[in-house]
């Protein structure tokens, strides 16, 4: 069954998230095509794949967001929350290579931490009643307290800790001013990135309407500016 959305959703959902949807393919793309100038550069690829994972996230919540199945409306929603822990995976990903190159940190390193870290986020759907979205939430995600707990922790410490950490050591060795500059930008896009992850699990576990409204305008803000940051703050390095 599809659901009848109101148009402030609709708004949201197809108009922002549209919008957004094509400006993170359209970065992936560039990263991919620059790529190809670059084929032994893995790098280049974990960059555009932590923009293809935000942009097809953004794709099945328009599928889900017209859906009134329970179970089906679950499953989608639990990919988006893959595609986007994932996306930030390849992105920790893409420091490692950058601190360590591709020839220390080998393919068979790069391949246990995409298992590892897929076994872990994929461990969030055995939480019971970890996350309810049907009519009763007005299809909106609501969290209970253990799952926020285990998706937070896990985050933070399969993302985010690892990923500051890295990028002030290659902060440190890098001589050259202007690279220090860019690479400032990317750290401020990095937090900008953690801040809305954050954010967005709190308010779904706190399930208040005010918060969701006044989240939702900032979230928008970080996602149309942040994610910028990063791409600019690497784009001629790598």
């Amino acid at each position: 069954m599809l659901i009848q959305l109101d148009i402030t959703r609709m708004f949201q959902i197809f108009v922002v998230q549209g919008i957004f949807f094509a400006y993170f393919l359209l970065i992936a793309c560039k990263v991919f095509n620059r790529g190809k100038k670059q084929p032994d550069r893995i790098s280049n690829t974990y960059f555009g794949l932590f923009y293809l994972c935000i942009a097809l996230g953004l794709c099945v919540n328009f599928i889900y967001a017209l859906l009134t199945i329970d179970i089906l409306v679950l499953i989608l929603y639990y990919s988006t929350l893959y595609l986007l822990l994932i996306g930030l995976v390849f992105l920790l990903l893409f420091n490692l290579i950058l601190l360590k190159s591709d020839k220390l940190f080998t393919k068979k390193k790069q391949k246990r931490i995409i298992l590892l870290s897929s076994a872990l986020i994929l461990c969030m759907i055995l939480i019971p009643n970890g996350v309810v979205i049907n009519s009763s939430t007005s299809w909106k995600p609501v969290y209970n307290l253990a799952f926020f707990l285990y998706v937070t922790i896990l985050l933070s410490i399969l993302v985010v800790g690892p990923c500051i950490f890295y990028s002030v050591k290659i902060y440190s060795q890098f001589q050259d001013e202007k690279i220090k500059k860019k690479w400032k930008l990317f750290f401020i896009g990095l937090i900008g990135l953690y801040i809305f992850a954050y954010g967005t699990l709190i308010s779904n576990y706190l399930n208040l309407s005010q918060f969701r409204v006044i989240w939702s305008i900032i979230s928008l803000c970080i996602m149309a500016i942040f994610p910028l940051f990063v791409y600019y703050g690497v784009i001629k390095n790598i």
